[in-house]
């Protein structure tokens, strides 16, 4: 293919996929997870913002870049509107500005979290991905840019807990290869090296700075099942590239020997890829054994995305080795079945209930008052709906989840007695998320009528079934 018509072919394919994350966009129902970082910027100054950060996974920049949208009024679908933008230029600077053959460009492309977790589902992700993709295309030039890279890492060190791995083993890297190549550097080369260091030096104390008041508060929760390091390890190997849970046997133990091979293929033009790439995940690995004691595909997909990093770096040394360019289709091929039942959920069924639930609280009245149990699951609701929601746990009002120990506070229901008698139209929402809320609900039914007036008529796809309750204060 020449280059005129290559060119011609990328510029069709980005269109396509504009179309089709465009239409996953209109048919895609936001969940709690879009829903919280749209209603914190939606309902905190800045300061308090920037605060709230120590409870979250996520640093500040994301919230930076979202913030005066929301500010401006623009509505829930904000977030998904720039995970769009950014994988649509991710999309563009693989096909345009890399120097990977064309099939392995497809091959990048062609993949669950470009075409569908970070591009269709609003979240921090495609802001992670747009920037790895940045610095792996630029790690070539980095003697020239250095100014430019460091940015970058600085970034991502502020876009996602998570990433502090590949950004401290990128950033020993360069330092060595400084020292390594200090003689033959021209005084402007040191110059712009010296300061491309202390503008890191600076995003990594302001990364601190926003962790910090955890430390001293130690008040934060742990999540998820108690899942040890070495579980965590071996999922995250398995579905190394974000295989669904039913994949067989025989295509996990093919996908590994087919990543193993890649690799070493790999090593054979640059020994330090797949070093920062293990070294990567294994600190995701680590971090998410202590912290949040599970696994997700989010956190699954950020292997992926430093993958895809990863090859960009060498792409000027891999894109005429066939053997990579194969092994690359076919990794991902893999994608393929997980994608078509994905897409079909989302189409076919709806993703949280969220808006459903919405059209039903139309009917009652405007100063109603929403008891929620599991509150994060009721927070997808939040966004489309009026009402005053209030956590049983927290024993307060809420919109976005504050992740803090307050949260999962003991239900006191001689409290919650007292509060439902003191409100006059007083609803309670049930998710069925947890076993508390099938506790709460028995316990509210010893001492009040309830009547339900919406019923989730779907299964959603996040597992988001709602029933609303009138609370009627009289004995059953």
């Amino acid at each position: 293919m020449n280059q005129k018509r290559e060119k011609q072919f990328f510029i069709l394919l980005t269109i396509f996929y504009v179309l089709l994350i465009g239409f996953l966009f209109f048919c895609h129902e936001n969940w709690r997870d879009e829903a919280q970082a749209y209603l914190l910027c939606r309902d905190m100054n800045l300061f308090d913002l920037i605060k709230n950060v120590s409870y979250e996974g996520h640093p500040i920049f994301y919230y930076l870049l979202l913030f005066p949208f929301v500010k401006l009024g623009m509505g829930p679908k904000i977030v998904n509107i720039i995970s769009l933008l950014f994988m649509t230029m991710s999309v563009i600077l693989i096909f345009f500005q890399s120097e990977l053959h064309p099939l392995q460009k497809i091959s990048l492309v062609i993949s669950y979290p470009v075409l569908y977790e970070y591009s269709v589902i609003g979240r921090s992700y495609s802001l992670v991905f747009f920037l790895l993709v940045c610095y792996g295309i630029l790690y070539s030039k980095r003697r020239e840019h250095p100014i430019l890279l460091s940015l970058i890492l600085g970034l991502l060190w502020n876009t996602h807990l998570l990433l502090s791995g590949f950004v401290g083993i990128q950033s020993i890297f360069l330092l060595k290869e400084y020292f390594q190549n200090k003689n033959m550097l021209k005084e402007k080369e040191k110059k712009k090296i010296r300061i491309a260091f202390f503008l890191l030096f600076l995003f990594g104390l302001f990364f601190i700075l926003q962790y910090l008041p955890k430390v001293f508060l130690s008040d934060g929760m742990s999540f998820g099942d108690n899942i040890s390091f070495i579980q965590i390890l071996f999922i995250g190997v398995i579905f190394l590239f974000n295989l669904s849970c039913s994949t067989n046997n025989i295509m996990i133990i093919f996908l590994i020997v087919i990543v193993s091979f890649l690799f070493y293929q790999i090593v054979k033009k640059e020994k330090k890829i797949p070093f920062i790439y293990l070294f990567s995940i294994l600190f995701i690995v680590g971090i998410v054994s202590i912290t949040l004691k599970g696994i997700s595909i989010y956190i699954l997909s950020l292997s992926f995305s430093i993958y895809c990093c990863c090859i960009l770096m060498v792409s000027n040394k891999i894109n005429s080795n066939r053997i990579i360019k194969y092994l690359m289709i076919m990794i991902s091929l893999f994608s393929i079945p997980i994608l078509y039942q994905i897409y079909q959920l989302d189409i076919n069924s709806n993703y949280s209930n969220s808006k459903e639930l919405s059209l039903s609280m139309k009917t009652i009245p405007k100063d109603s008052i929403i008891l929620c149990v599991s509150d994060s699951i009721c927070s997808s609701v939040i966004p489309y709906d009026n009402h005053k929601y209030y956590g049983v746990r927290s024993r307060d009002y809420f919109t976005y989840i504050v992740w803090n120990q307050k949260r999962e506070g003991t239900i006191s229901y001689s409290s919650i007695y007292q509060f439902i008698d003191k409100n006059d139209s007083i609803y309670y929402l049930y998710t069925g998320y947890s076993k508390d809320d099938d506790i709460f609900l028995k316990k509210i039914k010893e001492k009040y009528s309830l009547k339900k007036i919406y019923q989730s008529k779907v299964k959603s796809y996040s597992f988001e079934n709602y029933q609303l309750y009138q609370i009627k204060k009289f004995h059953s």
